[in-house]
C-alpha cells in the first residue's frame, strides 16, 4: 500500500504541472471572444462629424443576427440626439450598403442597432465616437435582450480556457476545499484573484471510479475566463479475500468448488464482490480421493482492475467410525452350545464409508464369557477405522432355562453301549451280581423267558422272566426293560432295578435308551 501511495502522489504532481497547460481553441477568422470589435480595426475622423469606421472587413456568420452596443460616454456628444444616430454597414467587399438606426436606452445610457448579415464579411462605417478614455463598444451575436456587458476585444493569443486532470484515490477522496487549492487565479500583473466554482459533478455524486468536472470562473478586465478541472476517481484497492478458519471436509461427503467458495468471505472497497465472483486458478482438491491435505487458489477482481489472490488449505478428513449393523440382542436356551466370541462378532455386519471393510471389530466388555446359567449378559462392541474413529454398540446375550425336571440314578443303573445286544447270559451274570450287591446269594439262574430278545432297536418295555435258587428255595422273577428311543449323543444303556419280591423273587426293570433311527 505504501508503494502505491507513492506512486500516487508523483501522479498527482505530474498532473497538477499538466493543469497549467491551456486548452488553446483552433485559430479561426472570429473572435476569441464575444467581441467582433477590434477598436485595433477602429479608425476614429477628428473632424467635424466625430464619426469612425473599420478600415479593415470583419468577418461575421450569415444569417445571424448581430448586435453593436455603444456606450453614451463612447458616442459623447452623439448621446445628445440619439434619435439621429444611424450606422452604415457594408456587406461583402462593396457588394451592398445599407443605413441602420441605432436604438436608444436611455435607462442604461447605451445605444444599439440589431441587424443580420446575408454576406460573410463585413465593415461598419460611421459610427458615432468620441475621443474619450471610454471604450465600452462591443459588437456580439445575438439580439440586445442577449446584452451580457462589454468586453474589450480579445486577440487570438489569449487563452480563454484552461484545463488539467487530477487523480484521486477513492480512499483518500478530497473536499471541494482541497482541490480548490490546486488551483490559482491570477491578473496580468501577478496578483491573485478570485473565482468561483461554476459546476461541480464531483462534489454532489458519490465519488466512486470515474470522471467528474468542476469548472471555476474568474473575471479581470470584463474578461472571464474558465479553467476545467477532470477530476478521476480511481480504484487502487484490491478486494480482500479472508478464510475464517480451517476447512475440513468429510472425504465421503466432499463440498463441491461452489460449496467450498461460500466458505470464504471476499469483500471491496468500491465494488459488491460475492465468493460466486471467485475464479478458481488452482486446484488439487477436486481430484482427491484419500484423506490428507489440499488446496485451491481462488481470485477475485474488481471492476477497476484490482486482482487479489488466496491459497485456501482444504483438509480432507474421516470422522466417522464405521456402522455397526446386527442385534441389539442375542437369545440362547440352556440347552444349547455356549456361543464364542468370534461366533458373536460373526452375527453383525461392520462397514466403514471410507475404509470399507478394512476395519477393526473386537469386544471391549464381555459379561457373558459363555454363561450356560439363565440369565442376562451385557457386552460392548467396537468397530474402528485406519483413521481411529470408533463406533460403539452395546447388546444383551440372553441365556433362556428350556430344560425339565432331572431324575437321579441310583448307582445300581449301568451303561451299556446302544450297539450292543445283552444275551441271556449278560442278563444273568448282572442279576447275580446284582443280588449279591444286596447280601443275598442266588443260583442256578435261569432265563425261562426273554421278550426283550429280538426288540433290541424297538422302543417298548420287554420283560425277561428268570428262574434262581435263593436260600435253598427255587424262585421266579421278572425283569422290565424299557427301550426308547431318543436323539441323544453319544448313545448309551440304562439298565435300572427296582427290587421287590414276586413270589419271592425281585421285580427288575431295565432302560434302554438308543439312537432314533
Amino acid at each position: 500500500m505504501k508503494k502505491i501511495l507513492i506512486l500516487l502522489c508523483m501522479f498527482l504532481l505530474s498532473c497538477v504541472a499538466f493543469m497549467s497547460s491551456t486548452f488553446a481553441e483552433e485559430s479561426v477568422s472570429y473572435p476569441r471572444g464575444k467581441n467582433y470589435l477590434n477598436l485595433q480595426n477602429f479608425r476614429y475622423h477628428n473632424d467635424r462629424t466625430d464619426l469612425g469606421d473599420t478600415f479593415e472587413h470583419i468577418r461575421v456568420k450569415s444569417f445571424v443576427w448581430y448586435t453593436l452596443v455603444l456606450d453614451y460616454e463612447f458616442i459623447g456628444q452623439h448621446a445628445g440626439y440619439p434619435e439621429y444616430i444611424k450606422v452604415l454597414i457594408e456587406e461583402g467587399f462593396g457588394d451592398d450598403f445599407y443605413y441602420e438606426y441605432m436604438t436608444d436606452d436611455p435607462y442604461n445610457g447605451r445605444v444599439y442597432v440589431e441587424f443580420m448579415p446575408v454576406l460573410d464579411w463585413i465593415r461598419l462605417h460611421e459610427i458615432p465616437v468620441d475621443n474619450t478614455r471610454n471604450y465600452d463598444a462591443i459588437l456580439y451575436e445575438g439580439l440586445y435582450t442577449d446584452f451580457f456587458g462589454y468586453e474589450p476585444y480579445i486577440c487570438e493569443t489569449e487563452i480563454l480556457e484552461y484545463g488539467g486532470t487530477l487523480p484521486i484515490d477513492y480512499d483518500h477522496q478530497l473536499t471541494t476545499e482541497q482541490i480548490k487549492s490546486f488551483i490559482i487565479a491570477k491578473d496580468p500583473y501577478g496578483g491573485s484573484l478570485e473565482y468561483v466554482v461554476e459546476t461541480d459533478d464531483y462534489s454532489s455524486s458519490l465519488k466512486t471510479p470515474g470522471s467528474y468536472e468542476m469548472v471555476f470562473v474568474s473575471t479581470f478586465n470584463r474578461i472571464s475566463k474558465k479553467y476545467f478541472l477532470d477530476i478521476r476517481v480511481f480504484d487502487l484497492t484490491s478486494p480482500i479475500i479472508t478464510l475464517s478458519g480451517d476447512i475440513q471436509v468429510q472425504l465421503s461427503e466432499k463440498l463441491t468448488i461452489d460449496e467450498i467458495k461460500q466458505l470464504i468471505s471476499v469483500t471491496d472497497n468500491v465494488d459488491e464482490i460475492s465468493p460466486s465472483d471467485l475464479v478458481v486458478i488452482q486446484d488439487t482438491y477436486s481430484s482427491a480421493t484419500t484423506v490428507g491435505h489440499y488446496s485451491i487458489t481462488v481470485e477475485a477482481t474488481d471492476l477497476s482492475g484490482n486482482i487479489s489472490s488466496l491459497v485456501v488449505p482444504i483438509q480432507l478428513v474421516d470422522l466417522v467410525g464405521p456402522t455397526i449393523s446386527g442385534p441389539f440382542s442375542i437369545f440362547l436356551y440352556t440347552t444349547d452350545p455356549a456361543l464364542t466370541n468370534q461366533q458373536i462378532l460373526n452375527r453383525f455386519n461392520v462397514y466403514d464409508d471410507v475404509d470399507g471393510s478394512n476395519v477393526s471389530f473386537d469386544i471391549i466388555t464381555n459379561n457373558y464369557n459363555q454363561q450356560t446359567s439363565p440369565g442376562i449378559y451385557q457386552m460392548a462392541l467396537r468397530a474402528g477405522d485406519t483413521q481411529y474413529n470408533f463406533t460403539y454398540k452395546n447388546i444383551e446375550i440372553h441365556v433362556i432355562e428350556n430344560r425339565g425336571p432331572i431324575f437321579i440314578e441310583d448307582e445300581t443303573i449301568i451303561q451299556a453301549s446302544s450297539a450292543e445286544n445283552m444275551t441271556d447270559q449278560d442278563i444273568i451274570d448282572w442279576f447275580k451280581n446284582l443280588t449279591m450287591s444286596s447280601g443275598l446269594t442266588v443260583s442256578q439262574v435261569s432265563v425261562l423267558y426273554n421278550e426283550y430278545e429280538g426288540n433290541e432297536k424297538l422302543g417298548g418295555s420287554y420283560y425277561v422272566y428268570l428262574n434262581y435258587e435263593l436260600d435253598g428255595q427255587i424262585q421266579t422273577s421278572r425283569i422290565r426293560i424299557d427301550v426308547k428311543e431318543e436323539k441323544i449323543e453319544p448313545n448309551y444303556l440304562l439298565i435300572g432295578t427296582i427290587g421287590g419280591s414276586v413270589s419271592l423273587g425281585f421285580l427288575t426293570f431295565f432302560i434302554i435308551k438308543k439312537k432314533k433311527i
